[in-house]
């Protein structure tokens, strides 16, 4: 029998749905992932183990792929893998990437799962005044209301880690357990496969099983009672989670009582 523990955070309870699979049956989701890559001069240094790091993962990833580069200024490229040869260069505008990747989510409300593998050595042409433009893009940027997962890749030992921590308070509204930022500081070619390999352990088969009870994904969803094992879930009232989901099989999930669960 496995169990939900319940968690307080602030006014909020949340519970993490159980590892199991519903029935043994495996429930495919429409997924759309999109690359977003920092595709300016200084990323020159790695760009071709950013390539082989990026085409390698695209093997291992469901749904359809899109991808944003941006440098000066931001593009959408075709195609689902990038070129050896790094196109574009020049300045690095981050800010102008994330505008462009806010319209491409908007237009994804149909999926089940927006992935976003956010690629960048963080190295603002502007940098006296990019912490502050950077939060204020994040305070007026677009809340998902659809579950969007952010994988953010920061390369080098001076990546700034805010943009990391703005990302996960104000866009990623998926597992929490996906890890705030995958972190090559040396920039090596075996240090930055390690990392895309971390990432690709993230994206693993999931089962969709029926709660008898209403919960939210994110502070922004709708209430629902159907969640994909491994979703985190809030819900208001911890009296509320005192149920059992009977399942002939390992399915068998019971939430103890939150008192005890603190």
């Amino acid at each position: 029998m496995s169990s939900f523990v319940i968690s307080q955070l602030s006014h909020d309870y949340f519970f993490k749905v159980p590892e199991i699979k519903a029935n043994g049956e495996i429930i495919p989701r429409n997924i759309c992932n999109f690359l977003l890559c920092d595709a300016s001069g200084s990323m020159g240094l790695y760009w071709s183990k950013v390539v082989k790091g990026w085409n390698k993962l695209t093997e291992t990833l469901d749904g359809s792929i899109s991808i944003i580069l941006f440098s000066d200024y931001a593009h959408k490229y075709p195609g689902k893998t990038l070129p050896l040869q790094q196109p574009y260069g020049g300045g690095t505008y981050i800010i102008c990437g994330l505008e462009l990747l806010e319209k491409e989510i908007k237009l994804c409300q149909n999926y089940d799962l927006v992935r976003v593998f956010f690629i960048t050595d963080g190295q603002d042409s502007k940098p006296f005044d990019f912490q502050s433009r950077f939060d204020q893009t994040m305070e007026k940027y677009y809340k998902p209301t659809n579950n969007v997962e952010f994988f953010v890749f920061g390369l080098t030992n001076d990546f700034p880690v805010f943009i990391s921590q703005a990302i996960r308070a104000n866009i990623h509204t998926g597992r929490a357990s996906i890890p705030n930022l995958f972190w090559s500081q040396r920039c090596e070619e075996e240090e930055i496969m390690e990392e895309f390999n971390n990432i690709s352990k993230q994206n693993k088969p999931i089962s969709k099983i029926t709660l008898p009870i209403s919960g939210k994904i994110s502070p922004f969803a709708n209430l629902q009672n159907e969640f994909y094992t491994g979703e985190w879930v809030c819900i208001p009232d911890p009296e509320a989670a005192r149920v059992c989901i009977p399942d002939p099989e390992a399915a068998r999930v019971c939430i103890p009582d939150p008192e005890a669960a603190r």
